[in-house]
């Protein structure tokens, strides 16, 4: 009998007759009546207040935190920004709040179930990825603001946003009670943004015939803009906004899957920040400038095109991820090199194709992509594969440097281009780069999967018939750059190296280190500058025979040919007089034009312009997949 009880104490585990800590603490009664509060009690300070009640019965202590990444995919640190968490029983009195990692703390609970925790968030960051309060406007992400609690992450909860006085709320959370919003469970909360402010609203929608069935894609366009006379600016850029998303469902012939309710386009131009933008899974946020968007609205529709775009990958967070390893860790991955690159790529794509961009104007943003490529530190040391990492270190300046043309983005959009030509030559249009989005979408636009390389390279490979890292495999996973003519033969189009005037060059940069004084802080090698022995921290004293004051007004006018008298004083104390040459800056750069020459035969000049017309044309390829 002893033998046989410790037989049974041995196979125990293995049975699932003893269980271990982890079965006991999924026995406990789950946390519930989870209820965040978010409030703004002084726009100057630049501070957000978050609050959060919760039940969590049965426990000894319980853990709170911020995730390592949200939608975006760059190390954050997100709780460096987040203030003084404490956490109180039902009636008031304090519980032991104890930092146990970067961005995780552990509450002892004292027999208490009943908690409410409380802490502050800095907000001087700038949208749409960073939190974000001015004076008359706030703006917050959910992975930056509201902290998770551990084993509550598939919980609703219930969120309260106070808002000052005159500001409204607006955010893609779904409506609850008394003004209230909900939330699914946490992933619910990281894919919402909230605006905050004085806003204008316009609401449309978009539809396509799908199987004989009409379906709609209700809209909404948010604009945080007081200017007078802005009504036109709204509606043009609102009908703009429909058309391009009639391209999208034209493209992937459905409504996105990932879709429960309508898609929000926030505009965020009090903020007065450059044209840049986020597209989280149910909205694109956008940020710009009142001026600029009444001027010429087209860069802020390119940025939402592309943004849109991230929807037929399912979604940046899948379903069903959100756990505490998963949030824990930063997650890193080679897909961003077709995540970012396919929806740019298709952003330009479908705005060509639905005539808010001219072929010229896709063209040239082609080919600035490889001029950039061909100039990039980084182009020989990473791979497209490779440069997906380092999008992670976005936020450190001395990697966004290298960055900037390796970003995935742009080596992405050029190798889409490549597939997408070389998939229509090898099959003589009949398939396409559009064939492989819409068989992702079809796959794992309903469980939002996330996308592993073997998913991409699997579908491109099914549609041109073959394996397509035999063509590919070397651009993809090292650092040999395409011969780009050969895939823009296709469509009869080709590279083009030219050389033009741009601006002065005098061959020294200057700067203003101390009112009225300006000093010399670059020297071209082998410039004009450099000729005539100015040197880095020589002092102007005089230009043209007027006082330093002057050099920015005189340098802003002048024109190539002129000579430029100037008095310098160098470091050593010694003053010098030295006249440089005035010439043109030339500027190299490169162009995407029609194949000509005796080479070119008519037919093969005919063929290539049909074949760009199908390439950019809304019908896009000969192939006859079905609509979903």
């Amino acid at each position: 009998m002893k033998r046989l009880a410790l037989l049974v104490v041995l196979l125990a585990p293995a049975c699932g007759i003893l269980s271990s800590g982890e079965d006991r603490e999924s026995r406990l009664p789950p946390i519930t009546d989870i209820h965040y509060r978010v409030r703004v009690p002084d726009p100057t300070i630049r501070e957000l207040e978050v609050e959060i009640d919760f039940q969590a019965p049965g426990r000894d202590s319980v853990v709170v935190g911020l995730p390592a990444w949200t939608l975006i995919p760059e190390i954050r640190d997100l709780a460096r920004y987040v203030i003084n968490v404490t956490a109180h029983d039902k009636i008031g009195r304090s519980l032991k709040v104890q930092y146990e990692a970067k961005d995780l703390w552990r509450i002892t609970l004292q027999g208490n179930s009943d908690l409410n925790v409380r802490y502050r968030v800095r907000a001087d960051g700038s949208a749409p990825t960073g939190n974000q309060l001015t004076d008359d406007f706030a703006y917050f992400v959910g992975g930056a603001t509201f902290l998770f609690i551990d084993e509550a992450l598939q919980q609703p909860a219930r969120v309260s946003i106070e808002a000052p006085d005159g500001w409204e709320v607006v955010t893609g959370l779904e409506r609850g009670e008394n003004g209230d919003y909900r939330a699914e469970h946490y992933e619910t909360l990281i894919e919402n943004p909230v605006a905050l402010g004085q806003f204008r609203y316009v609401e449309f929608s978009a539809s396509r015939e799908v199987a004989g069935v009409q379906r709609t894609l209700p809209l909404k366009l948010v604009v945080d803009c007081r200017e007078e006379n802005f009504e036109a600016s709204l509606n043009r850029l609102r009908d703009r906004l429909q058309t391009l998303v009639l391209g999208h469902l034209q493209l992937m012939r459905d409504v996105p899957r990932a879709f429960e309710s309508e898609y929000l386009f926030l505009v965020l131009l009090d903020a007065g920040s450059e044209v840049d933008g986020f597209g989280f899974p149910g909205a694109a946020v956008l940020t710009g400038t009142p001026e600029g968007m009444m001027e010429d609205d087209l860069p802020l529709v390119r940025v939402a095109s592309r943004e849109f775009g991230h929807v037929w990958f399912g979604g940046r967070v899948p379903k069903g991820e959100a756990t505490p390893a998963i949030l824990g860790r930063e997650f890193y991955s080679m897909v961003y090199w077709v995540i970012y690159g396919w929806s740019a790529y298709y952003g330009d794509l479908v705005l060509c194709r639905s005539g808010l961009l001219s072929e010229q104007e896709l063209l040239q943003t082609l080919a600035s992509d490889i001029a950039q490529r061909r100039v990039s530190l980084t182009r020989e040391l990473l791979s497209p594969a490779a440069s997906s990492y380092l999008i992670w270190f976005y936020r450190y300046p001395e990697w966004s440097r290298l960055q900037s043309a390796a970003h995935p983005r742009r080596v992405g959009r050029l190798l889409a281009m490549a597939i997408d030509l070389y998939l229509r030559e090898n099959t003589l249009n009949n398939k396409s780069l559009d064939t492989v989005v819409r068989e992702l979408e079809d796959l794992f636009g309903n469980i939002r999967r996330r996308l592993t390389m073997a998913d991409i390279l699997d579908a491109v490979s099914r549609s041109l018939g073959q394996p397509i890292l035999r063509e590919f495999g070397k651009y993809i996973y090292q650092t040999d750059e395409p011969v780009w003519d050969d895939y823009l033969a296709w469509v009869g189009l080709r590279l083009e190296s030219e050389v033009r005037e741009s601006g002065i060059d005098t061959g020294f940069e200057v700067k203003e280190p101390f009112a009225g004084r300006f000093f010399i802080t670059k020297v071209a090698e082998e410039g004009p500058a450099q000729r005539v022995g100015i040197r880095v921290g020589d002092e102007i004293l005089s230009i043209d025979g007027e006082a330093a004051p002057s050099t920015p007004s005189i340098l802003a006018h002048l024109e190539p040919g002129e000579n430029l008298e100037l008095t310098l004083r160098g470091a050593d104390g010694t003053t010098r007089e030295v006249t440089v040459d005035v010439r043109a800056a030339l500027e190299r750069r490169l162009r995407i034009i029609e194949r000509q020459g005796p080479e070119v035969t008519v037919e093969q000049r005919e063929s290539g312009r049909n074949n760009r017309r199908l390439w950019l044309s809304p019908q896009m390829t000969l192939d006859s997949v079905p609509s979903r």
